[in-house]
């Protein structure tokens, strides 16, 4: 369960989040016009980001945002994240780059390498593990960062406009992958399939 008490943000005198509260354990949309807070969210969620004031807990955890240790605990612990921006390292493989993650938590290889190929199947990439992502297209990039965050199978997954480059037939297969995930998903999104597919959808206009 994942619980957000009055939040706060602002950017200098711009106010972004104002006493912004929701409780949710199901597949969550943020929706809201470009510059409503969304990805502000997003970066909050995962502890990248000091809100004003306000209280957030995961699980019966709460955030500490007074200490960055705390912070990367708790994204070690809980939380995937996939960026708008991909993020992934451009010189090394597409396999490396979704194994790093369950390398990071002491995952042993084999079971590394079951947990890849899993993913790699379920999101249609299986065929580009030997690549590297700068050769690839932004719709393939987005798929291999999807995949990283869920490598570890974190019970808190943050997606950042995750369907924005892909195609009809694609963002279904990512939607479904979304919707099958055993953990709680919340994303940032503009895309009217994946509102649809989720359980729960906040709306950051209304502020």
């Amino acid at each position: 369960m994942l619980k957000i008490e009055n939040l706060y943000k602002s950017y200098g005198k711009k106010r972004v989040l104002s006493a912004f509260s929701m409780g949710t354990d199901q597949m969550t949309a943020i929706v809201g016009k470009s510059g409503s807070g969304k990805t502000t969210l997003l970066h909050i969620l995962a502890g990248l980001l000091k809100p004003d004031s306000g209280v957030i807990a995961f699980h019966d955890t709460a955030y500490n945002f007074r200490s960055f240790g705390d912070l990367a605990n708790m994204r070690y612990r809980y939380i995937g994240v996939v960026p708008q921006e991909y993020c992934l390292v451009n010189e090394a493989s597409v396999f490396d780059n979704m194994a790093y993650p369950l390398k990071l938590h002491g995952v042993q290889k084999q079971e590394t390498k079951k947990r890849v190929l899993e993913l790699a199947e379920m999101l249609e990439i299986e065929d580009l593990l030997t690549a590297k992502p700068k050769k690839l297209s932004s719709g393939q990039c987005q798929r291999i960062a999807i995949a990283r965050a869920m490598a570890h199978k974190p019970p808190l997954l943050l997606a950042d406009e995750p369907t924005s480059a892909l195609d009809a037939e694609t963002k279904q297969t990512v939607i479904r992958a979304f919707t099958e995930y055993e953990g709680l998903v919340v994303l940032a999104t503009h895309d009217t399939d994946a509102i649809s597919a989720a359980q729960n959808v906040v709306s950051l206009d209304a502020q």
